[in-house]
């Protein structure tokens, strides 16, 4: 018997993403969903797969500093943009942190902040305000979208939830 043969066997436990991976995973999300970057746009940019974005953007998976620099320089942020307001971020409630981990919600908010108009964004707010009670008494599906269809001029529109 040779001597390796007889070392216990060690388990190693696996690492665990902490907040802080969580949270810049989400800046990168945030960052390429501002640029209206893909994450598969993203992810050539960087010579990764479309899931090991999805991965470092979820926080499931780890990344080196060299790894941080190089989506720094794809999405055009220093890569101490990646921890700008973490400690703010990290007392948000999970609700909100949810909300802006949605690309559409991200844009959305940032249209909204392009208004100066503060008449304007109570209107917006209002139509908002009224469509989601409508979309509850329909029955319609948190975070689902109505399907969206094409006129015959091109012009994309909404149209109704399918029953």
């Amino acid at each position: 018997m040779e001597a390796h043969d007889k070392l216990p066997v060690v388990q190693v436990p696996r690492r665990k993403s902490s907040e802080i991976d969580v949270l810049v995973g989400h800046r990168i999300r945030m960052r390429r969903t501002l640029l209206g970057r893909t994450q598969a746009e993203l992810a050539q940019q960087c010579f990764l797969s479309p899931q090991q974005v999805h991965k470092y953007e979820q926080g499931t998976s780890k990344m080196t500093a060299a790894r941080l620099a190089q989506f720094g320089q794809a999405l055009d942020v220093p890569v101490s943009w990646f921890f700008d307001e973490i400690d703010v971020r990290s007392q948000l409630p999970d609700d909100v942190l949810n909300l802006l981990s949605v690309p559409i919600n991200v844009r959305m908010l940032a249209l909204f902040d392009k208004i100066d108009d503060a008449a304007l964004k109570q209107i917006l707010l209002s139509m908002a305000d009224a469509l989601s009670r409508y979309d509850a008494e329909q029955g319609g599906e948190k975070n689902g979208l109505a399907d969206e269809k094409t006129d015959q001029g091109g012009k994309r529109s909404i149209g109704a939830r399918k029953s």
